[in-house]
């Protein structure tokens, strides 16, 4: 695993406007630009897929909520049709403070 040297963020490190702009333009660089640079497969998190996984498991085997499998599968259904499209974008699950660092370099504002 590469590590990178420097301090990592606190809370008020985060809360820094100037902190706050960098952090915020790197995250929007992600998501708009990284699908350019990154090369071979990238997972992806769908909600909806994910609800689709568990009303399987409970079909297959069962569990205190199985007699409400159809309806949640119904709801899950009719809330997918009701976000529609979406825009694809890569991005972290884990922004906590701890996980930023002194070192990132901020990319040049769009």
């Amino acid at each position: 695993m590469a590590c990178v040297d420097g301090r990592t963020f606190s809370v008020a490190d985060v809360r820094d406007d100037g902190n706050l702009a960098r952090i915020l333009t790197i995250v929007r660089r992600t998501h708009n630009d990284a699908f350019r640079e990154i090369r071979g497969p990238v997972c992806r998190f769908w909600p909806f897929r994910v609800c689709r996984g568990y009303a399987l498991f409970l079909d297959q085997n069962g569990g205190r909520m199985k007699g409400e499998v159809d309806w949640l599968r119904d709801a899950n259904e009719q809330l997918e049709k009701i976000v529609g499209s979406v825009d694809i974008v890569l991005g972290h699950n884990d922004l906590l403070a701890a996980n930023l660092n002194r070192r990132w370099r901020t990319p040049v504002a769009d």
